[in-house]
């Protein structure tokens, strides 16, 4: 684009037949303007006055090349392949592709305009092809027909990795246990679920509450009956034992135990923490 200055008055006269003197073509006519390489035409001195040239570096002239705000964003390094952010939008930015997922449909796959991935296929999913090629297991990440461990070789023979799912779950940091009780978490891995089944393990230690029946004895085979004899003139005497003399046994019931219903039918419980559902992205 050139710069074209010009007067705002416009002279309806014809031009005269002297070349040497200005004539209403010559004030009509766009000026001739000029600037130095890498320079802007501004002002950075305080006040009104006239037009400075500024200094314009080639960075900054590669970010004012931009197309659209994707691509300023690029350059200026704000994202990254394989950053991830949560947005309201139903499609993906330009440069971006959805996480919507894992092994359903879609089936969160990308790969070349070959591949037929699901989620994208387009020679632009080279960069998170390799990425999430390198940083998660095929059982993680899924490359269609197999690795060979070259993620180019396979991107280039129309293979597809599916990128781990985010729909439904929560971003927790990946890495080793720490002295704060964590466990190590694996890059990718999915962990947890949304309801949990209690064990009789995870119950607390409680005493049991209830009743004890009473106890009912029976007595059989009673003992003598009564003196075969006095003994008043001096002498023994005996006793007279019924026929059915014998060891005196009892019999009866024991104590019957009667609870109070415990616990109750072992429903799951859900688990899932107070949350806003959001669509994911990941930059390619």
């Amino acid at each position: 684009m050139t710069i074209l200055i010009t007067h705002p008055f416009v002279s309806l006269k014809g031009d005269g037949g002297d070349a040497t003197l200005v004539r209403p073509s010559n004030w009509n006519a766009a000026h001739a303007t000029s600037i130095s390489t890498g320079k802007i035409v501004g002002r950075l001195s305080a006040g009104v006055g006239a037009f400075e040239e500024i200094a314009l570096s080639a960075y900054m002239a590669d970010l004012l090349s931009s197309t659209d705000a994707a691509a300023l964003a690029g350059k200026l390094g704000l994202f990254e392949t394989g950053d991830v952010k949560y947005t309201f939008k139903a499609t993906a930015s330009a440069g971006w592709v959805l996480i919507q997922g894992g092994t359903g449909t879609p089936g969160n796959t990308i790969g070349n305009a070959a591949s037929g991935a699901v989620s994208r296929a387009n020679a632009d999913c080279l960069a998170l092809f390799t990425l999430v090629y390198n940083s998660c297991s095929d059982a993680i990440a899924p490359v269609s027909g197999g690795r060979t461990g070259n993620p180019t070789n396979d991107f280039n023979a129309n293979k597809t990795i599916r990128i781990p799912n985010l729909v439904g779950r929560s971003p927790i940091g990946a890495g080793g246990a720490t002295n704060d009780g964590t466990t190590n978490k694996i890059l990718g891995t999915l962990y947890g679920a949304e309801t949990a089944t209690l064990l009789t393990a995870n119950l607390p230690p409680y005493t049991p509450q209830g009743n004890n029946g009473s106890v009912i004895v029976n007595t059989s085979n009673p003992v003598a009956s009564g003196p075969t004899g006095t003994s008043t003139g001096g002498g023994g005497f005996g006793f007279n034992y019924p026929s059915t003399y014998g060891i005196m046994q009892s019999s009866g019931v024991g104590p019957v135990f009667t609870g109070v219903a415990q616990g109750g039918t072992s429903t799951p419980i859900n688990i899932t923490h107070a949350s806003v559902a959001l669509n994911a992205m990941v930059k390619l």
